[in-house]
């Protein structure tokens, strides 16, 4: 088995989902509102560092292939409303990166512990400092708390760090050196 950010996380968060979706090849009953409105974003930001498409013909194409692309429905009408609302808000925010482009959705392949990984690394940039790891969130992320006893959102930043950590494995092995961020 290839091992993936992805995987892992689904791991930890259900071990019987992990079984019957990773090793017994039981295809999900349904696709879900956040995943689905999750990748739409990413493609459309792809579209835009790649040179696909400007702000104004991505924000057409958002509001056109919204219900097409966005499938399920949340449990409130609220939450879709203001996900697309913000979703198109961070489609006109989008703005041009004053660093070299060295990939956008690149994949990469690396072995930690004699396990096979592969990873997408939403966008990889080369600053005058260094090498930049970005990679985009529906949504902002908390700092960390300062409670000794770590909070929901001190958990969901630390897997959010942990995919970071895992790209610089293989950023490390192409550039021969670590990300700066």
């Amino acid at each position: 088995m290839t091992f993936s950010y992805s995987r892992l996380t689904a791991f930890d968060s259900c071990k019987y989902k992990w079984l019957m979706k990773y090793v017994l090849g039981v295809p999900s009953t349904k696709d879900g509102f956040f995943s689905s409105y999750g990748t739409f974003l990413h493609d459309i930001f792809a579209k835009y560092y790649r040179g696909e498409g400007s702000v104004a013909i991505l924000s057409d194409y958002y509001i056109n292939e919204y219900c097409n692309q966005v499938v399920g429905k949340p449990q409130k009408m609220t939450t879709a409303v203001n996900y697309f609302n913000q979703g198109f808000e961070a489609v006109l925010n989008l703005k041009p990166t004053p660093y070299e482009i060295l990939g956008v959705e690149k994949e990469v392949h690396w072995k930690l512990g004699g396990r096979d990984y592969v990873g997408y690394i939403d966008l990889l940039l080369r600053s005058e400092d260094g090498i930049i790891i970005v990679d985009h969130k529906n949504r902002d992320l908390k700092p960390r708390s300062t409670r000794a006893k770590p909070t929901k959102t001190d958990g969901e930043l630390s897997l959010y760090l942990r995919q970071l950590y895992m790209y610089a494995t293989p950023v490390y092995e192409e550039y021969g050196i670590y990300p700066i961020s």
